[in-house]
């Protein structure tokens, strides 16, 4: 799970350019070098939700989050 969150923050880091969510990126990272993956999770709902999310990056961000689901689905299954 880990190795998913930090794939899905360091993509996230493409999708968001305002350094106030790059700073919130960073310490989630930082949170999951930690082991703290459910405040690591909370950071990213955090940003995701918030309401001066654009269409077009909380599509963008559906997209990744899509994709990382169904790559952690096929690690669990190996």
């Amino acid at each position: 799970m880990a190795i998913t969150l930090s794939y899905i923050l360091m993509e996230m880091q493409q999708i968001f350019v305002q350094e106030d969510l790059l700073q919130k990126i960073r310490f989630a990272i930082e949170l999951v070098r930690q082991g703290n993956l459910v405040l690591a999770c909370d950071q990213i709902r955090t940003i995701i939700n918030s309401s001066d999310r654009t269409t077009d990056e909380i599509q963008q961000y559906t997209l990744l989050y899509n994709q990382s689901v169904a790559y952690y689905k096929q690690l669990q299954q190996q």
